[in-house]
This record gives structure tokens, sequence and C-alpha cells, in this order.
């Protein structure tokens, strides 16, 4: 099987995991000619004659207008993982109807891609690089907290991370882009990294950490006058990552994580605020319970959340539709 992985353009983390899923693909003999973004439409062209590959792969994020246009003259089956829904369902709408098999990160938005009529719309929630996302501990106190968040400040996150340091003594540590920011004017900070660090940092930070504070973004309701209802029901990509660090997490509930881990082992997921300070509570006073729910978390995402097994599900689903 051959493939041209066309690079999205989008930074932050995407070059990251395309260096992973660009090497899961190769891992599962998939040969892979890697594209960069942009280029010329009768460059691709040029390049997909030559080489016949089975398709064209690419990562859509966000609005990315040049990156729409290149895939419309693409003349070979164009495959996409959609790794941003549900949060911005009118920009990524577009790409379905340029793009013969979807992939989404989000449940519910594969159910509205086929409320439009896409026939091969897919649900596969991210997974995690297994070459990076594992225990590493460290004796170096810079890495280590009681509690530990990461991610970008929004809304939920600063609302519990405010709760934590006004009404606790805990030890938190949070990491992400703006953090000073949203925190500049009260009483009691947290212990922070204003700043975005690289997947291998954090899952240091992760496994040095006795308990991972995971709240995902705030549910949206997409296209008001057709979908009234909450959309964002999926893991996110930190669900995995998390537990793969052998540390356990607590988030907010989504009726996927249950879905995905049910039977499996046990990620705690709180529905208001007081649940949620009661169970860091109980958890950072628990070794016993908190270590032998990370460790069954982390077996069992090692088992079947790596990119390796996502990438194996793309290429069966691929390939079947040669036939």
């Amino acid at each position: 099987m051959k493939i041209i992985f066309l690079q999205s353009s989008y930074r932050g983390i995407y070059p990251y995991l395309e260096r992973a899923i660009i090497q899961a693909f190769q891992k599962q003999k998939v040969d892979v000619i890697t594209v960069p973004h942009p280029i010329k439409v009768s460059n691709i062209i040029e390049l997909i004659k030559k080489e016949q590959p089975d398709c064209v792969f690419s990562l859509i994020g966000r609005k990315n207008r040049k990156l729409l246009q290149l895939l419309q003259h693409i003349p070979v089956k164009k495959v996409g993982w959609f790794l941003e829904d549900p949060y911005f369902m009118e920009e990524t709408i577009p790409f379905t109807s340029v793009i013969d098999i979807v992939f989404t990160v989000e449940e519910n938005a594969q159910k509205i891609y086929e409320e439009f009529g896409h026939n091969h719309s897919h649900y596969l929630p991210l997974g995690y690089d297994d070459s990076v996302y594992y225990q590493q501990m460290t004796l170096n106190t810079d890495f280590h907290s009681n509690i530990c968040l990461v991610g970008f400040p929004y809304s939920q996150r600063v609302e519990l991370v405010k709760q934590i340091t006004k009404k606790t003594k805990w030890d938190l540590l949070v990491i992400g882009q703006g953090w000073a920011r949203e925190t500049k004017n009260w009483k009691n900070r947290p212990r922070m990294i204003n700043r975005w660090i690289s997947p291998e940092q954090v899952a240091i930070y992760y496994s040095n950490s006795k308990l991972i504070l995971n709240p995902h973004r705030e549910v949206v309701a997409w296209n008001k006058q057709k979908h009234q209802q909450d959309l964002a029901s999926s893991p996110n990509n930190r669900t995995f990552e998390a537990a793969a660090c052998n540390t356990l997490q607590i988030t907010n509930y989504r009726a996927g994580i249950s879905h995905l881990f049910h039977s499996h082992c046990s990620i705690p997921m709180y529905s208001s605020i007081r649940e949620r300070l009661e169970m860091i509570d109980s958890l950072l006073n628990n070794e016993k319970e908190r270590n032998s729910e990370a460790k069954k978390a982390a077996d069992y995402v090692q088992m079947e959340h790596t990119f390796a097994n996502r990438i194996k599900t793309i290429k069966e689903i691929i390939l079947s539709h040669r036939q």
C-alpha cells in the first residue's frame, strides 16, 4: 500500500502528530510519501501520476482554504482525519464534500456528516504515541506535583483551577500558554509554566504527578436551528496520553470515555464543583487506589489506543475501498 501524506501546515501539536502518524503507517508496511503544504496543484498531480498512490491522506484541523482548494483538484482517493471536531463544524463541513473517507475524533460529528450525506465517515479517537507517552520517573523535583493540568486555559479549566487555589492548599501545577494572563489578579495563584511545552516534556510532568486533571473543553451546540443537542461526547487525546504515563486522571463527564473504557478500567469523572473537589481529596489520600486504577488504565491504552492501533484501522478501511 502506498499513500501520499499531505502535511497540513497547522502549527502547535500538529507537526508532532504528523510525525507519529507517519511512523505508525510505516510500521504497518505502508509506503509513505510526505509532501509539504502548500504545494502547487500541478506539482502534486505530477507526483500522483508518477507514484500511483492508493490515496492522499491529511489531518484536518480548522479552516484552511488553501488546503481545501488543493484537495478539490486531487484526482485520487482522499482521506482525512478531522482532529478539531466538534468545535469548528462550520469550518470542517466543507471538507467533507471533497474527502472520500472521513475519520473524526468526535462520535457526534460522524453522525452529522452522515446527515449531510457522507457515506464513508468513521468515528476514530486520536490515540497516542507510545514512543513518547509512557511512565518516566525522575528525581528532579521541578517535574513533581500533587496535581498537574496541561492545556490551554479554557473557561472550564480556569474555573476548576480557581476553585482549587481558593479552597485548598494542594500543590497544583498548570502548564500552557495563557495561564499567567488568566490568573494575574488572583490572590492565590498555582505554580505554572506559562508556555506551550513539547509532548516529551508533558510525559515527564504527567509521570511525576500524583493526579492529572483533564477537564475537556466546553460542550458546544452547532447549527442551533437543527442541532440543539450538546455535541462533545468523546474523549480528547490527553485521556490516552495521561493514562499511558501510569498516573490517574480525573475529568468531567463524557459518555465516550465510559464507552471506550467500560469494564476494562475506571477513569474518575465528575459532574459538579463539589464532586470534583471531593474526588481529588479522596484520591490524593488513597495512594493504593490511585496507583491501582492508574496501572489498569495504562495497560489498557497500551493494548487498545496507540497510534499503531488507529493506523491499523485506517489502513484496513482504506484497503476495503479498493474492492
